[in-house]
């Protein structure tokens, strides 16, 4: 098409009023000629229904409102989704996927070629929740991947039918200890014993055959008392009948370690990787470092000591022997660094003031003339000098193996020439 106008002759006015209509006209015939693609009923649909894109995505690919593809939505009467698809679109809970019987036989195609579920909803971007829904619809029953590890489960198992039977009914072993022999999980044990029928054992039963194993006397009894007095603890679980088992945190990782090495051979046995690390656990945001032992008859025997029914109380037999009070001190003792001022605090704001005035009283009678000291989480017990000067000397020096943790506890050669310090 060609467009010719003649202009000579005319005014200079009349000749730029002429030259802009003309540019109007060229600039709208080639819009015309580069329609924006959102204008296509085919392209549009795909974007909005089959790929679940909302308005304000479609919009964004072009730099056009959310209206402007809201009104080409009617214009081109392509119908709007729903408020709850919408609504999953803008929490995103997966992409929309239609359930026509194009898709749902693609779906079986790929489902009887061995894909699993997973890799299905990989291939058209949808969640696993939407997946399911598009197997009921093409009638598809069970994955086969999930059926062919359950076939896999069952054979491994057959095969260790006897070596499991004689572990774990005539051995009378743990699950743990099982996994160890044939390694594998202790999960995996569990799972092959249900498999096979083999009635599994309660955890107090499992526990059961360590009763007469662990003997709490002298040393380890001593030590197990101290530890309670500062931040170790027993735990029973509110549910079944499982034994207890003692525990302990501190951000101390060496003096963990060496305390579970101790325990270990004094007959109170726990995991390899019984110290473990934790960040935010407890009171505190800070890394911090937990042991946790076996569960034995006999600690449950001592829970019942310590927590009579059910929070932590000073035993009335308990003996303040120096390996008592060494651990008592290791765990809740602070030595005032401020010299020439020389004090010792145990931190009991756990025990009532009833429970603190008889610790006082024990203290008092080797020679320890402590006193109840205010703080305003509860009491505390607090040593001058000569009954600081006396408890320590009490208690004996700091272990060599945790002198480079704790030994600050015990003073330096300030004091100790000072005040005499054995």
């Amino acid at each position: 098409m060609h467009l010719i106008i003649w202009l000579q002759g005319l005014p200079g006015e009349h000749i730029l009023f002429f030259k802009n209509l003309v540019a109007s006209w060229y600039n709208k015939y080639m819009k015309t000629l580069q329609e924006p693609i959102y204008r296509n009923k085919d392209w549009l649909y795909q974007k909005y229904i089959v790929e679940g894109l909302s308005c304000e995505k479609i919009a964004k690919l072009h730099g056009v409102s959310d209206s402007t593809i809201q009104r080409w939505l009617g214009l081109l009467e392509i119908s709007a989704r729903s408020k709850t698809e919408l609504l999953m679109d803008k929490n995103r809970r997966g992409a929309h996927m239609p359930s026509d019987s194009g898709i749902l036989e693609k779906i079986k195609d790929l489902h009887y070629q061995g894909l699993t579920q997973r890799k299905i909803c990989q291939i058209y971007g949808v969640s696993k929740s939407v997946m399911e829904k598009r197997y009921l619809k093409a009638g598809i029953k069970g994955d086969p991947s999930r059926k062919k590890k359950e076939f896999t489960a069952i054979h491994r198992a057959t095969k260790l039918k006897d070596q499991l039977y004689d572990f774990y009914i005539k051995e009378n072993k743990t699950t743990v200890e099982i996994g160890k022999e044939l390694g594998i999980s202790f999960s995996t044990v569990n799972r092959y014993l249900k498999i096979l029928d083999i009635p599994l054992k309660i955890s107090s039963e499992a526990a059961s055959k360590r009763r007469g194993s662990l003997k709490i006397s002298g040393v380890l009894a001593e030590i197990l008392d101290g530890e309670l007095l500062g931040d170790g603890y027993l735990i029973k679980p509110k549910k079944g009948n499982c034994n207890c088992y003692f525990g302990y945190g501190t951000a101390r990782k060496d003096y963990l370690i060496w305390l579970a090495k101790t325990l270990r051979i004094l007959g109170l046995n726990s995991r390899d990787n019984s110290v473990y690390e934790s960040i935010g656990r407890g009171y505190s945001t800070n890394l911090s470092y937990w042991y946790q032992s076996h569960r034995f008859p006999e600690l449950s025997d001592l829970h019942k000591r310590w927590y009579p029914d059910g929070k932590k109380k000073v035993p009335k037999n308990i003996e303040l022997t120096p390996t008592v009070c060494r651990h008592w001190y290791i765990g809740d003792g602070s030595l005032n660094k401020s010299f020439p001022a020389l004090y010792i605090t145990l931190s009991t704001q756990s025990f009532t003031a009833t429970e603190v005035d008889g610790l006082i009283k024990m203290l008092n009678e080797i020679g320890v003339g402590a006193k109840q000291g205010k703080h305003p989480n509860g009491a505390v017990i607090v040593m001058g000098k000569e009954a600081a000067t006396a408890f320590l000397n009490y208690i004996g020096q700091c272990p060599k193996k945790i002198e480079h943790v704790y030994g600050y506890k015990w003073g330096t050669r300030r004091y100790s020439e000072c005040y005499s310090m054995k």
